[in-house]
């Protein structure tokens, strides 16, 4: 692993794998497709989806009567998606809605 990642965590004062995890999250929304307003979290579970016009419609289509989307919001989105086809659907779909991402205690999804 390159030095610099366990330096900032520690530097910051985070773990390893909370720093790999919001760097992840971060790779997968462009600075122009972050929204104000909705938190870290709900850009982390849905950055899970795979398609990128889809993940970027899904933060931008709250629930009817909602201003914006919350967690338990973007977690019913993820898992109401159709798994991946040609891929292990009792391993593609239990990771990608039980997992957004690499988990706090360092173990990835992928």
């Amino acid at each position: 692993m390159d030095v610099s990642l366990p330096r900032l965590a520690e530097d910051i004062g985070l773990s390893v794998s909370t720093v790999k995890q919001a760097r992840w999250t971060a790779s997968r929304w462009s600075t122009d497709q972050r929204r104000k307003g909705v938190s870290f979290t709900v850009h982390r579970v849905l950055a899970s989806i795979e398609d990128d016009a889809e993940r970027f419609a899904a933060i931008d289509q709250p629930p009817e009567g909602k201003t914006r989307c919350t967690v338990d919001d973007a977690q019913r989105v993820n898992q109401s998606l159709p798994c991946p086809q040609g891929q292990n659907p009792s391993v593609i779909c239990w990771t990608r809605r039980f997992t957004a991402g690499p988990s706090p205690r360092g173990r990835s999804a992928k």
